[in-house]
């Protein structure tokens, strides 16, 4: 049978707006415990009962009770199972003074508590002390059982970090979704995207997945000397890759961000394939090379997991391609700086925008 909720007044008892209650009268049903304990909270505040002296319970109880009927011997069980909880609680403040929490039981505490149950302290040490010692022991039993086990985790945890440190590459990165699909925006340092992330006119790269454009290598150039010609102000759009293996996503714990901060790993056997931005990536390797200090600098890669067979690889780069076309401003990367530098000013806006008028 269902356990029910119910409200019963422990005494006679009055609150403002409701009727005088007879002790053992149920006042009110509930479907939910806690709306039990918040109405019975409730008519205490308003009648002005103390904790130590309260008017109405919550109680659980299987039966089916009528609202308004009282019940003595339901009364009378809950308030001895009252009274042995609180004198168990009593004990276990004189048998370990921290079992609840770093700041001690006082003695004036277990005084006032044994006012209360009016008891003696040799009375709760004969009748309680070997139920609330078994009460402690289980609770330390518990923590110690809970200690093994986030020692146990925390192991898996670290070994799970050393594995992934040395078989997978490792890159900060949020979490997202885009078409029902997880994509991660990797903060990719320009040294690894050199060594790590090809394009489809590498050696390194098969030729059915060879789905771009050739490289133009004016275009790489130019973009590498706007780089470094301005490095205190210039800015390059993300890039996107695709990833031929399964990555994981560690989350960090951050307030509000969802679980979606947090370390990318990427399986070093994996192909790193970028979709869109072949000639950025290009252009930064023409820039470290001027410029070592660049290695450190740092360029966003939305990295998705290639689920194409190799025949569709080419037409999905083909598709992406398009549309990272219709989704970009066709003079946004035109404004970046100087990148024209020496030439004269018609000379320059010419040249940027027979460049940069195609994605890259």
């Amino acid at each position: 049978m269902a356990i029910k909720q119910y409200v019963i007044a422990l005494q006679q008892a009055f609150a403002p707006g409701e009727q005088m209650f007879d002790a053992a009268t149920i006042v009110s049903l509930h479907t939910e415990a806690f709306k039990a304990s918040e109405k019975a909270d409730k008519l205490n505040r308003q009648g002005g009962y103390s904790p130590r002296n309260a008017g109405f319970a919550a109680i659980a109880h299987d039966g089916n009770l009528t609202k308004g009927e009282c019940y003595p011997d339901i009364l009378k069980q809950y308030l001895a199972d009252k009274y042995d909880a609180d004198a168990i609680h009593a004990m276990k403040g004189v048998l370990d003074p921290y079992w609840l929490s770093d700041k001690p039981v006082t003695e004036e505490m277990t005084g006032w508590a044994l006012e209360d149950l009016n008891i003696s302290l040799a009375d709760l040490r004969v009748r309680y002390q070997d139920r609330a010692q078994a009460e402690l022991d289980a609770a330390q039993a518990k923590r110690i059982c809970n200690a093994e086990r986030t020692a146990r985790i925390a192991a898996v945890c670290n070994e799970l970090v050393t594995e992934r440190s040395e078989f997978t590459y490792t890159f900060p990165a949020v979490a997202g979704v885009q078409a029902g699909r997880s994509y991660y925006a990797a903060q990719v340092p320009y040294g690894a995207l050199v060594n790590l992330f090809t394009f489809d006119d590498e050696e390194a790269v098969p030729a059915h997945l060879r789905a771009q454009r050739v490289l133009n290598e004016r275009r790489a150039e130019d973009i590498g000397v706007y780089v470094t010609e301005n490095p205190h102000d210039y800015v390059l759009p993300a890039i996107t890759a695709s990833v031929s293996s399964e990555m994981s996503f560690e989350a960090v714990a951050v307030t509000g961000a969802a679980s979606r901060i947090g370390l990318l790993h990427i399986p070093m056997d994996a192909t790193l394939l970028i979709n869109d931005g072949q000639h950025r990536r290009r252009g930064i390797e023409h820039a470290i090379a001027k410029r070592p200090a660049l290695r450190d600098e740092t360029i966003t890669v939305s990295s998705v997991r290639s689920r194409c067979s190799p025949t569709s690889t080419a037409s999905r780069s083909s598709r992406l391609r398009q549309s990272m076309r219709c989704m970009r401003p066709t003079r946004s990367v035109q404004r970046m700086g100087a990148l024209g530098h020496g030439r004269p000013a018609r000379h320059r806006d010419a040249h940027r925008r027979r460049e940069f008028d195609c994605p890259g």
